[in-house]
């Protein structure tokens, strides 16, 4: 993984002063302050998905199916908050471990919901 490439070369490139742009999960950002974010942050992104259900109106039949790592919980966190406060309702919410055997039986009990 990218993530893990960084967080082992951070240090280094820390102590010689160097900027870094990732594409990790803002966590390593907390850590490394010296790492520049390419993409939005997990809050950004679970907003924005959010966003997309209230514009196009998707009111029902709205399941997510997220990773059960800190960046996943992230983002579905945020698209929960948002889907409270513009009023459309999750159906199912499921996380998995990447790398999962059971991915087809999670997204057929997403599915179902």
């Amino acid at each position: 993984r990218n993530c893990d490439i960084v967080e082992a070369i951070a240090p280094i490139i820390e102590g010689l002063n160097i900027l870094h742009y990732t594409f990790c999960p803002s966590a390593a950002l907390k850590v490394y302050p010296h790492l520049l974010q390419m993409i939005p942050s997990e809050r950004e992104q679970g907003e924005a998905l959010g966003d997309l259900v209230h514009h196009f109106d998707w009111k029902f039949n709205v399941g997510v199916l997220s990773t059960s790592s800190a960046y996943g919980a992230e983002v579905l966190g945020e698209f929960v908050a948002h889907s409270k406060r513009n009023t459309f309702e999750i159906l199912s919410s499921q996380q998995f471990y990447p790398g999962t055997q059971e991915l087809w039986q999670i997204m057929t009990t997403v599915k179902s919901a």
